[in-house]
């Protein structure tokens, strides 16, 4: 649907795959043909499944001994074709072998070793023997399938912390460099021995104020004190706030 309705300056800039494959279904006008045909079909055939009763939308075979507990199912419903058909065939295989993994394999071995239970094991109300494959995966299962899930995550997090922590410095100096366009930071800059082309190790503590008091000139007091002439002489006040009366001795 996206490349069917897509801009001609947006398939300008696709890749080479996606020219061929465009070019393969035929162009842009052929693709979305191609989708509403899809949505056509998929309504006919919903409306036969669901609201005429024509076949069961979820058909499922349970086995007996000695694969007490297994069971196939599949929900043919075109909605989940049509994302099957978008998530690609790799990741549907993965998800369908999480749903073999669990209906053949794991809720058969839950009911082989809890079936001699007579009482009930949590999370589950009843007795293992006397739930079905679907009882079995909404009391079991799908806390296994939320574990993975959140190992799967955790796991891709960790694989990506080598890149998260090489971007890091980069994205720390695009921050101070856009901070630094508002702010002066050429103060901040250590200075440069020329001798061994190295910068100079920051001033800490006392040190970076005698080195500063070196390096800049001597800053006359801001605070000057009130002085007025007077007949004689001229009074001014010191830093105690005292007024004090200089004579003028050369006169």
């Amino acid at each position: 649907m996206l490349k069917a309705g897509a801009s001609p300056e947006s398939r300008a800039a696709a890749s080479e795959s996606a020219k061929r494959e465009q070019a393969a279904l035929g162009g842009a006008a052929t693709s979305a043909t191609t989708i509403f045909t899809g949505f056509g079909v998929g309504l006919v055939y919903k409306a036969l499944m669901v609201a005429f009763k024509g076949w069961r939308d979820v058909p499922q075979k349970i086995f007996g001994a000695p694969l007490a507990g297994g069971s196939i199912a599949a929900e043919i419903s075109p909605e989940l074709l049509g994302v099957g058909y978008i998530i690609g065939p790799r990741i549907a295989s993965i998800m369908c072998a999480g749903g073999v993994l669990a209906y053949l394999l794991l809720i058969p071995a839950i009911k082989f070793f809890g079936s001699a239970a007579t009482s009930a094991l949590a999370p589950g109300t009843v007795p293992i023997g006397e739930m079905s494959p679907d009882e079995i995966r909404s009391a079991y299962i799908l806390y296994i399938g939320a574990g993975a899930v959140a190992a799967g995550g955790i796991i891709s997090l960790l694989r990506s912390l080598p890149t998260i922590w090489s971007s890091l410095p980069e994205g720390l100096k695009d921050f101070r460099a856009r901070w630094c366009r508002t702010v002066d930071c050429s103060h901040r800059t250590r200075p440069v021995d020329e001798s061994r082309g190295v910068r100079q190790p920051r001033a800490r503590g006392r040190h970076r104020a005698r080195a500063t008091a070196a390096h800049e000139p001597r800053r006359r007091h801001s605070h000057r004190h009130p002085r007025l002439p007077v007949r004689d002489g001229v009074v001014s006040i010191d830093r105690r706030d005292w007024i004090i009366f200089e004579p003028d001795l050369a006169a």
